[in-house]
């Protein structure tokens, strides 16, 4: 899809030549006055060339109208006219001569900076948003990890989150930032498997103008971006040698410098990193630096896989069947009992992610088309076990409400400081069928 610009002011034969250039770089050229109401353009091209003096108040308008769109202006070479227009908000300020491939390279640096910037905002909104389901949980294991974010966020410690893929380390990521105190600076999440080392370290630290080829204007990274706030840096252990150096850099003076760059700057950011593999092993192989592991992992969290889990399966598939037949505008329909028996047996090989990928399938689908028997011949049922008995929904059903019935029992007990009479009268039982219940639930055990 082409990116637009609108193209404002100057004398005809001057914008004739401008739109000329656009429309062979292959850009939308939006024709001024209707175009601001009418398409949001990426950028604005506002051409003051001639204008003695600058009509200064146009920009200043503009920028106003068309809020974050960036906007560069084409004008005389005067200094003066050039730190006016910047300290004004123009995002660049070109003079005479340029030619179109100089015009393409400028369009092309600040519509990719912005719209990186729009991601992070993006990221941002999504991490606010982002629901606790993996936190507010009832398993022992994720109380744990639970405890341990809200004693770490606070802080701006250095966390290592370990875990198979899939189980959530994303969202243990954004918890910490979302309680911590750079909750309201950027969120800025970078997979370090997904982009080859020489893409990654202009990506993480940026470039300077004529670093290499293409490199027309001067990028933030991520580093940049995230000054005052807190970058993610999944599956760290794909991180190249040299990369790997850099960041220890960081780590150790705050400091770090752009591609092709001679300067250091200083940046206040916290790193959380995650990784699915064993670190301790590729420290032993020589590929992941062993002064960096320790840098990292002051604070290690484990996610344990959802097979570690499974008391944890029926809420989470209630969670995202709500969020799916929300999302979908679908009629909201419970899962049967044979799903959710399939799903107890499973072993979910990937984890919290592969259970929201077949829920999604489920609500958009229907439970016909999504292959149940196959499934259920994945289960731990199936896997070796030699077990005569019967396979009992109605057992797995009551199994279930016995779990849930046992969390709720526990967050009642927690929220009344163990007073047992207290706890009884919200939960509506006598005060004999709660020590019962207790006992029957292994609470006193898991409480002491």
């Amino acid at each position: 899809m082409k990116k637009k610009v609108l193209l404002l002011g100057g004398a005809w034969e001057k914008q004739a030549q401008l739109k000329s250039m656009l429309v062979r770089l292959k850009y939308a050229v939006l024709e001024s006055g209707r175009a601001i109401h009418s398409e949001a353009p990426d950028l604005v091209l506002l051409d003051m060339r001639g204008e003695e003096p600058p009509c200064w108040e146009r920009l200043h308008s503009l920028k106003q109208e068309q809020g974050e769109t960036p906007v560069i202006v084409v004008g005389e070479k005067k200094i003066d006219s050039i730190v006016t227009a910047m300290k004004m908000g123009a995002s660049n300020y070109m003079s005479e001569p340029f030619d179109a491939q100089d015009l393409k390279s400028v369009l092309m640096n600040i519509i990719d900076e912005h719209h990186l910037v729009s991601e992070i905002a993006a990221l941002n909104e999504i991490a606010k948003e982002q629901p606790s389901w993996l936190l507010s949980s009832s398993s022992p294991a994720m109380n744990e990890v639970k405890k341990i974010v809200e004693q770490v966020a606070g802080t701006d410690v250095t966390v290592l989150i370990r875990g198979e893929s899939g189980t959530g380390k994303g969202v243990v990521a954004r918890a910490i930032y979302l309680h911590s105190r750079r909750r309201e600076m950027p969120f800025v999440k970078i997979n370090c498997a997904a982009l080859p080392k020489e893409l990654l370290e202009s990506e993480l630290f940026g470039y300077e103008k004529g670093a290499f080829t293409g490199a027309y204007q001067r990028k933030a990274g991520k580093f940049g971006l995230a000054h005052e706030g807190t970058i993610f840096l999944d599956e760290i252990s794909e991180m190249h040698a040299s990369l790997q150096a850099k960041l220890l850099h960081v780590l150790e003076t705050g400091e770090f410098s752009r591609l092709g760059g001679e300067e250091n700057e200083k940046v206040n950011v916290r790193i959380i990193a995650a990784t699915s593999s064993h670190l301790e092993s590729a420290v032993r192989s020589g590929l992941f630096r062993d002064d960096l592991f320790y840098r990292l992992n002051v604070v290690a969290i484990r996610i344990p896989p959802l097979r570690e889990r499974k008391e944890e399966i029926p809420l989470l598939a209630e969670y995202f069947l709500r969020q799916y037949h929300h999302e979908y505008n679908k009629t909201y329909r419970p899962l049967t009992p044979e799903i959710l028996a399939a799903f107890i047996h499973y072993d979910w090989p990937g984890n919290v992610r592969e259970l929201e990928n077949f829920i999604k399938r489920v609500v958009i689908l229907g439970e016909e088309h999504c292959n149940l028997p196959l499934l259920l011949s994945k289960g731990t049922l199936s896997n070796g076990q030699t077990d005569s008995s019967p396979f009992s929904l109605k057992q797995v059903s009551r199994d279930v409400a016995k779990k849930l019935e046992s969390e709720v029992i526990r967050k009642v007990l927690n929220q009344t400081r163990w007073n047992r009479r207290k706890a009884a009268e919200i939960l509506k039982i006598s005060y004999r069928s709660l020590l019962y219940k207790i006992k029957e639930g292994g609470l006193e055990t898991s409480s002491s």
